[in-house]
């Protein structure tokens, strides 16, 4: 069914109209009368809320104009889909492997039901608890102006809580539940209200700070990337084993290292993702946010110091990887196995210390992760 919508809508483009998003829905269901309006409404909102369409328009409001110039064929629609629809559904808490997503997506119409429900999911309250999650830890790792946005945690917490639903018509007519439902409705507007000034004079003072041009350039051995953010198409392929690479301040990015080089360092980064095919050293993760890296092959040594949200997914030919931590929170190791799906392995935050039998030494207990060749 996806790939029929990617189709529809991409055919609209030739007529070069804007169309809003309400009526993409209503011309899509016409054209494909076969499938739920409510189905479709699913797909076109996360065709552009999550995919390619949130980043080329460039402005704040539901038109969605000019794709065709950066769009001329349906292929190139749909790898721009591909990859914003999986890191956003990755964010979720979907940890499944492209391969798997593809033929969930452009599958049978056996796969429309397992599809139906992941989209389901990225719409419950449970997905907006785990934005909550992700928000607080894109916080703690901004500079001090970001502190103040710590302040509408509780307000986003009181979203996440409301519920209007009623599943006994009955009780409509109880003056006390209608009374109860108004009270939740005012607080929502409230924290709605309190959550948006918060965030209008916090860009206010971002768009004051002085901004720094985006760089990707070879000097000497060393490959500096900076300032980059929302570019998922950041590549890095003429690269040697003595090459290092240094990624610094960077934001809602995807970057591909081909090749075998020295060390890869990410600094500052946040909402970033990394692929790289082998590296001779080490791997390092240093004050960064929410970052997601993948090895293709080798790697001996991977090192997260002062990071929230890191989440490495491992190759078949990495299982031997050595892991360093320290000050780091929520990081997870997945490795794969089966038919392109990971298992996922959470890192140890929480140790047990205590003195041992009245001996000048201190016994520490904690959780090991240990993986095999076969069966982990």
């Amino acid at each position: 069914m996806q790939e029929n919508v990617l189709r529809s809508i991409l055919l609209f483009f030739e007529f070069r109209s804007a169309l809003s998003l309400k009526e993409i829905v209503i011309s899509v269901s016409e054209v494909r009368s076969t499938y739920k309006e409510k189905n479709v409404r699913q797909i076109v909102q996360l065709l552009s809320d999550a995919s390619c369409f949130q980043r080329v328009r460039g402005f704040h409001h539901r038109l969605l104009i000019n794709l065709e110039q950066n769009f001329q064929n349906y292929e190139s629609l749909r790898n721009a889909y591909d990859v914003q629809f999986i890191r956003s559904a990755i964010v979720f808490g979907f940890n499944t492997s492209p391969e798997v997503w593809s033929k969930l997506l452009y599958g049978t119409e056996e796969n429309e039901l397992s599809m139906e429900l992941i989209l389901n999911q990225l719409s419950t309250r449970y997905s907006f608890s785990k934005l909550i999650e992700q928000f607080e830890s894109l916080v703690r790792c901004g500079d001090d102006s970001s502190k103040q946005l710590l302040k509408i945690k509780k307000k986003f917490k009181a979203l996440c809580q409301l519920d209007f639903t009623n599943d006994n018509p009955k009780q409509i007519s109880n003056n006390e539940v209608f009374y109860s439902t108004w009270i939740k409705i005012t607080s929502s507007l409230n924290s709605i209200k309190h959550i948006l000034e918060l965030l209008i004079n916090f860009n206010k003072q971002k768009i004051n700070k002085t901004s720094h041009p985006p760089k990707l350039v070879l000097e000497g051995n060393k490959w500096i990337v900076e300032y980059y953010s929302g570019r998922s198409d950041l590549k890095i392929t003429e690269t040697n084993m003595i090459h290092t690479i240094y990624v610094y301040k960077c934001s809602n990015s995807t970057l591909i290292v081909h090749g075998k080089v020295n060390s890869i360092t990410l600094d500052q980064c946040t909402n970033v993702g990394i692929q790289f095919t082998s590296v001779v050293s080490l791997v390092e993760f240093v004050n960064c946010c929410q970052i997601k890296a993948q090895v293709m092959e080798n790697v001996p040594t991977i090192q997260i110091e002062k990071t929230d949200g890191c989440h490495i997914y491992l190759s078949n030919l990495s299982l031997n990887t050595i892991f360093i931590t320290s000050k780091s929170s929520e990081m997870t190791i997945n490795v794969p196995f089966g038919d392109g799906e990971y298992k996922e392995y959470p890192i140890p935050e929480q140790f047990k210390i205590c003195l041992q039998d009245g001996n000048n030494s201190l016994l520490y207990q904690m959780n090991h992760l240990v993986f095999k060749n076969r069966g982990y």
